[in-house]
């Protein structure tokens, strides 16, 4: 599982993630539930 990473800007996550080796981010909407299958609230963007 990948790490959480709260309080950071969308382009320093990036960074970090591409630090690590990451092929890039997913974000959720907060205030939306978890659900284990894609929906709207959720945002994938590469490196």
């Amino acid at each position: 599982m990948s790490p959480v990473l709260e309080g950071l800007d969308a382009q320093t996550a990036l960074e970090v993630a591409e630090s690590h080796g990451m092929e890039g981010i997913v974000v959720k909407r907060r205030d939306a539930p978890y659900r284990p299958c894609r929906s709207h609230a959720w945002v994938k963007t590469p490196l």
